[in-house]
């Protein structure tokens, strides 16, 4: 299976949603607080000290789902990349598995799957 890793400004990646190679329009959300330069606090003239974060939104030309951006982070859908698991894993662990995978990008100290042999490398 071919798979092109989201990255933001890239016009084609494999959608988080449909799991197809497919090409993305991108919009930069603007807020107008964001532009102004001058914020004043209270009637006072000192300039607030704001961090910007830059946000955007890309729609897959295939499902036509959205995906959200923070700066260059993926923030939704929450991608959880991690090996496919054994064929001949039993269904008992096998949703355990599934779920330590699906949050092993959000917190890899959290996935810890105790007497089932099963390790994960969040920090690849």
């Amino acid at each position: 299976m071919n798979y092109i890793e989201p990255k933001l400004k890239l016009a084609v990646y494999t959608c988080p949603h449909c799991q197809t190679i497919s090409q993305f329009s991108l919009q930069e959300n603007v807020f107008q607080e964001d532009i102004n330069l001058g914020i004043s606090n209270f009637g006072n003239s000192q300039k607030m000290e704001s961090t910007i974060y830059h946000t955007f939104s890309a729609r897959c030309i295939s499902c036509a789902n959205k995906v959200l951006w923070i700066n260059d982070a993926l923030v939704y859908p929450i991608v959880a990349i991690f090996p496919e698991p054994n064929s001949e894993m039993p269904t008992s662990v096998l949703s355990i598995y599934n779920e330590a995978g699906e949050i092993c990008n959000k917190s890899p100290l959290g996935v810890h799957v105790p007497y089932s042999g099963l390790q994960f490398n969040c920090f690849a």
